[in-house]
Formats: structure tokens, C-alpha cells, sequence
């Protein structure tokens, strides 16, 4: 059965990523840098390469010739300097309009109204470390993303997948880090933001996420509440966030040698489901990892488990859960349940 959109439902941030890479890699696929940055997207989800082919088909039928050219004569900007490519949003608009199915455009009308914004990206299994342009310092742990956008008035880093620490040096702009519907304001510190998704990749932007301080303050506060007073989060604390609930939590206590342990290689967990424990696997494991139990999936772990060695944290993982991996090859990797 096609999927039914409303103009209601807010589409997944997967398949608003795919819709931006139909576009460029039509547009750009000789591109040797975007080609691997592409790549480096598909091996962060196994729900990626589905929703791309799914964009695809729809790019493809939305472009057809006879479509194409119904608009440029209804608009009778043929002759007038303008190439097919440079018309082709301004068709996609109308049509989607008509049609109600606007979906198509999700992550590219983001880059329009957001012009100045650079993209940052870490590869599967590889954390980076960047300089920002104030001098600031940002960690991403393997396979995550960020959105940048500093200019004369605003220092703003949206995170669109994964997990980073932010070591912040001061400015007269205020640094923001943007989440979903959440809004993370720097008072000087050195703090981490991680997006709590699961294997499926269910909405990314949607998703609880954690926010905890090592040094300073940050100030929390939902985008869409100006008159809430902010979260205070002081060095030590900890809070997670979740995009349904209007009311901010309170900070919880956290030891300093388990902030961001991802950066020594290294994953903690408390009470978590295993569907969130392979997210931040599947960030290290070149394969596509795959798990189709409902039940399985939400059994919960505590521990920590290190990610040099992924087979050896399966192995951790099947002594305490009824699950075993089985390897197709370099390119799937299954987790299947155990009958006691």
C-alpha cells in the first residue's frame, strides 16, 4: 500500500536527507567528494539506501519531460536566459503545491532558506575533530552531522545525526546548538549533545537527545516557548530531552569520566533499549545491521561496551540478551533472537 501523506505529518529526517541527495548526486554525481560523503550517508543507516531509491523514483517522475515542459510554457520563460536545471525548483514547488505532495522538497527547501549553512560530516567508524571559525572546537563522533551557519551576528551548529562535543571560546555572538525543536545556548563551557536514535532511524529531529556538561553552563529552552524560563545545566549535570514534552526535566547528576565516552572509544549505557545500542554500533560497522524482532529490539542493556572490536561487543551483547549475529558477508549483519 503507497503511503498516505497529510499535509500534517512531519516527514522523517531520512527521507528528507534522501530527497536532498536524489537532487544533488542528479545534479553532481561526477563529484568524487560528494560521491564519498554520499557513501559515508548510505553506511549510516540501513533505512538510507531505501528511502534514496524511494526519492529517486520520485525525482524522476516529477522531472518527466512532458511535466517539465507544461510548466516552462505555462511560465514562458523559455528564451528569456533561463536553463531547465535553474526552473526546475520553481516547478517542483508548483507542482507539489497542486498535488500536495511537497515531501519532495523537505531537506532541499531547508538548504534554500538556509543558504550560508556548511555541512560537516564524520565517516563511518572515524571521529573528527574541527575548527570551528571562531576557534571554537567540535568533536563528532563516527557518522554524525552537523549544520553550521556563522556570520557577523550568530554563531548556530544544528545536529542532524549522531553525537558532538562543543568546547566553546567566547564571542560577543552567542553560540546556539540546535536540536529538533530545542534550542542548547552556551554560557561558556565545554558540553556534548547526542541524538538518542534508534536502528531504524526513526526521525531524527524527533528523538530524545542528551545533553550533559563537563565545564560552564548551558541554558535549554524550546524554539517554540519565549516566555518559559531556560534549563540551567551546570558542570556534572545531565539532562535528556524529549520532543513531545513541553515541560523541561531536571537535571540529573553525572560522573565527569562518563561524559561523551565515545571519544575514547567506548559506549555507556543505563537501562537502554538494544534498538539504540546498534545505532551507535551501526556508526562503527561498515554492514548494514539488521534487526526485525519488535521484542528483541526494546530489551534493555546496561554496560559499557568498546567498539574496536565489534564482534567482541556482539559477543558481549549475546551473553546477556537471547540474540546471536549471523554476517552475510561484508554488507549485512542480522541480529536474530534466541529460543531458551
Amino acid at each position: 500500500m503507497d503511503e498516505e501523506v497529510s499535509e500534517n505529518k512531519i516527514p522523517s529526517k531520512a527521507w528528507e536527507e534522501a530527497n536532498a541527495w536524489a537532487v544533488r548526486m542528479d545534479d553532481q554525481s561526477d563529484d568524487s567528494e560528494l560521491q564519498a560523503a554520499f557513501e559515508s550517508w548510505l553506511a549510516t543507516s540501513p533505512s538510507h539506501a531505501e528511502e534514496y531509491e524511494k526519492a529517486k523514483s520520485a525525482l524522476s517522475e516529477m522531472t518527466r519531460p512532458e511535466l517539465v515542459e507544461a510548466f516552462l510554457d505555462e511560465e514562458q520563460i523559455m528564451g528569456n536566459g533561463f536553463s531547465r536545471r535553474s526552473v526546475i525548483p520553481r516547478f517542483y514547488g508548483a507542482l507539489a503545491a497542486a498535488a500536495s505532495i511537497a515531501l519532495i522538497f523537505g531537506l532541499a527547501a531547508f538548504y534554500i532558506g538556509h543558504p550560508e549553512g556548511e555541512i560537516q560530516r564524520s565517516a563511518t567508524a572515524k571521529l573528527e575533530v574541527l575548527t570551528l571559525p571562531d576557534g571554537s572546537t567540535l568533536e563528532l563522533d563516527a557518522a554524525s552531522a552537523v549544520e553550521l551557519v556563522f556570520d557577523e551576528s550568530q554563531r548556530t551548529v544544528r545536529l542532524l545525526s549522531g553525537s558532538a562535543v562543543f568546547d566553546i571560546e567566547e564571542d560577543i555572538r552567542p553560540f546556539e546548538v540546535l536540536v529538533g525543536d530545542h534550542r542548547i545556548r552556551d554560557i561558556g563551557t565545554v558540553f556534548s549533545v547526542s541524538l538518542r536514535t534508534g536502528i531504524e532511524n526513526i526521525e531524527s529531529e524527533r528523538v530524545p537527545f542528551t545533553v550533559a556538561v563537563e565545564e560552564g553552563e548551558v541554558e535549554v529552552s524550546r524554539i517554540d516557548d519565549e516566555t518559559s524560563s531556560p534549563l540551567s545545566l551546570f558542570a556534572g549535570q545531565k539532562t535528556e530531552l524529549i520532543p513531545e514534552v513541553a515541560k523541561l526535566p531536571e537535571p540529573q547528576a553525572i560522573e565527569l569520566e562518563s561524559f561523551a565516552p565515545w571519544r575514547k572509544g567506548e559506549y555507556r549505557y543505563q537501562d537502554r533499549p538494544l534498538s539504540e545500542v546498534l545505532a551507535d554500533l551501526q556508526r562503527h560497522c561498515q554492514g548494514r545491521i539488521f534487526i526485525e524482532d519488535e521484542w528483541l529490539s526494546e530489551q534493555r542493556v546496561t554496560g559499557i561496551l568498546k567498539v574496536d572490536n565489534l564482534d567482541e561487543a556482539f559477543a558481549v551483547l549475546a551473553r546477556v540478551l537471547p540474540l546471536k549475529m549471523i554476517r552475510e558477508g561484508d554488507e549485512r549483519i542480522e541480529i536474530l533472537r534466541v529460543d531458551s
